[in-house]
């Protein structure tokens, strides 16, 4: 089934996906941060997506059922916190999606500092990371739900 959005057609599934869990990627300060990559099976360069989750990475790529937010806990963390979004979406139709534990939560190395420089730090050189891999076209965005701070 095709997919259509304020009546218009996206892309095709066209892909298989290669699920690749808990890579540690090497941060210039000597830290490791632990990511999900999520990859077309087929051969080619694509763009990718990266998402970073202060909460349980694993719950990210669950597939569970809509409901309201709030409403459930998957793996004991409320549901609220999955934010990464349609993994399979985007996959499927031709892109990398990349799903970290920013540093000092789940796998990740370091000390949680909530949107402190170093995580917004690593974000950047994960984002580097990523644009230089075999499998990516060089083009990365971000996904996810944005905060702020005040």
């Amino acid at each position: 089934m095709d997919a259509i959005f304020g009546g218009k057609q996206v892309s095709k599934r066209e892909h298989d996906i290669i699920s690749e869990r808990n890579i540690m990627v090497h941060t210039a300060d000597g830290i490791d941060i632990c990511v999900d990559v999520f990859r077309p099976s087929s051969k080619g360069k694509y763009p990718a997506l990266v998402t970073m989750s202060g909460f349980n990475k694993d719950i990210q790529s669950d597939h569970i059922w809509p409901a309201a937010s709030r409403s459930r806990r998957i793996r004991g963390t409320p549901d609220a916190a999955v934010e990464a979004g349609p993994i399979d979406f985007f996959v499927r139709r031709g892109y990398v999606y990349i799903i970290g534990s920013v540093r000092g939560t789940g796998l990740s190395g370091g000390v949680f500092n909530y949107l402190g420089k170093r995580e917004v730090q690593d974000t950047y050189e994960l984002i580097e990371w990523a644009a230089k891999q075999p499998w990516c076209s060089g083009n990365v965005g971000m996904a996810g739900i944005r905060t702020t701070s005040s």
